[in-house]
């Protein structure tokens, strides 16, 4: 049986970049939250929504 080929295969075999499982599954309103707390230069709300961020994906920022 022929195995069907997702468009994330045909990136991963030409050498172009794809998300990993990680980053398809972060949601980007906590990157945005992160996002403005920095640019409203509220450090202790950015270090808060930064160790929520790792907690739950695992992933340092």
């Amino acid at each position: 049986m022929h195995q069907k080929t997702t468009y994330a295969d045909y990136l991963y075999f030409r050498g172009l970049p794809t998300m990993t499982p990680v980053a398809a599954q972060v949601s980007i309103t906590a990157i945005i939250a992160m996002l403005s707390a920095i640019a409203n230069r509220q450090w202790e709300e950015f270090k808060e929504l930064e160790a929520n961020f790792v907690s739950r994906y695992g992933v340092d920022v």
